[in-house]
């Protein structure tokens, strides 16, 4: 992983731990399919459990190009109790197939410095 730093705030409580992860790809391209990641070494006072975020990648097409983008991610944090907390993110247009034609153009100038 690329930061081996979790932050987590939990009702008021909050810590820097360590995360450890992993990735799967696929085996005929390399193209990167998902990531996870896992907070270590939660301390006692957050009463917690776990953390841990996983995030789905798939290809959309914008314009006539296929991009990876981000299909879903899932956030689930388990509390000491018990009690399971789970977010889901998941962008409409990856699940419905959605095209996009254009989504900006951009036009960079060199820079002029006036004095």
């Amino acid at each position: 992983m690329l930061f081996s730093i979790y932050e987590i705030t939990v009702n008021g409580h909050y810590a820097k731990v360590a995360s450890s992860g992993s990735f799967w790809a696929d085996p005929a391209t390399a193209e990167l399919l998902r990531l996870s990641e896992q907070a270590d070494d939660i301390p006692p006072d957050l009463d917690t459990l776990s953390v841990t975020s996983t995030i789905d990648y798939s290809r959309l097409l914008l314009g006539s190009k296929p991009f990876l983008f981000p299909q879903t991610a899932v956030l689930t944090l388990v509390r000491a109790s018990g009690a399971e907390s789970r977010n889901r993110i998941s962008p409409r247009a990856a699940s419905t197939g959605r095209r996009f034609p254009r989504l900006s153009n951009s036009r960079f100038r060199p820079a002029s410095f006036s004095r």
